[in-house]
């Protein structure tokens, strides 16, 4: 299920007047830590995402063929996938191990599908358009229940951006692409609302009441 913020006809029912409260709560709803939400006036039941399709990079692709299905004439943006940080495999308690061995097997998995996204797409890599960002180090022993450790997760998040100098490059590239395709949107957005006023002149015809200095 995709929660939208644009008008889609692919979008079902109950995702489509969804408050951004609700998506942020559904997406969150992960077992143990939160329960399942319901939205809509038929209480259509929610929860994590990741559970089913932990890694939606593909998905995105398919929504953008949806929208623009012409990419010659309309040239898709930036793909930019984030991940959650490098998770490794520890000694657990008999009692939380299952759980965990799942979690940690969604984990594998999202970088799995990354990396067949890759495979299977690249002109969108040569053409410096997909960008995969994933705090390696730092992020082990932080799980979904601690959020009061910000602080950590900000400082490995910095550590990852700054020091290595392939991510530095990787990001700047990013950011720099980003910002062409803004003005290129909004040059487009600006030539259409131009090309639309000129348009409308165009059918405007001069009131009989105004006549020319020389006729005064």
């Amino acid at each position: 299920m995709i929660f939208r913020s644009y008008s889609s006809k692919h979008a079902a029912r109950a995702a489509r007047n969804a408050k951004i409260w609700e998506a942020g709560r559904a997406t969150s709803a992960a077992p143990v830590f939160f329960a399942p939400i319901q939205i809509g006036d038929l209480g259509s039941t929610f929860a994590d995402g990741g559970l089913r399709n932990n890694n939606p990079i593909q998905e995105l692709k398919i929504e953008a063929r949806q929208i623009w299905p012409d990419e010659s004439t309309h040239p898709w943006g930036v793909f930019v996938s984030i991940g959650t940080g490098e998770q490794t495999p520890k000694d657990l308690e008999p009692g939380i191990k299952p759980l965990i061995e799942a979690l940690f097997s969604i984990a594998t998995d999202a970088r799995m599908k990354v990396f067949e996204f890759v495979e299977n797409n690249p002109e969108l890599v040569k053409a410096g358009r997909l960008f995969r960002f994933n705090v390696p180090l730092g992020m082990d022993d932080i799980g979904m229940e601690r959020w009061q450790e910000k602080a950590a997760i900000e400082s490995a998040t910095e550590r990852y951006l700054t020091e290595d100098p392939a991510v530095k490059e990787s990001l700047e590239q990013c950011i720099t692409r980003l910002r062409e395709r803004t003005l290129e949107e909004m040059q487009s957005s600006q030539d259409e609302d131009l090309r639309k006023r000129l348009e409308e002149l165009k059918c405007t015809s001069v009131p009989s009441s105004i006549v020319s200095p020389e006729e005064t």
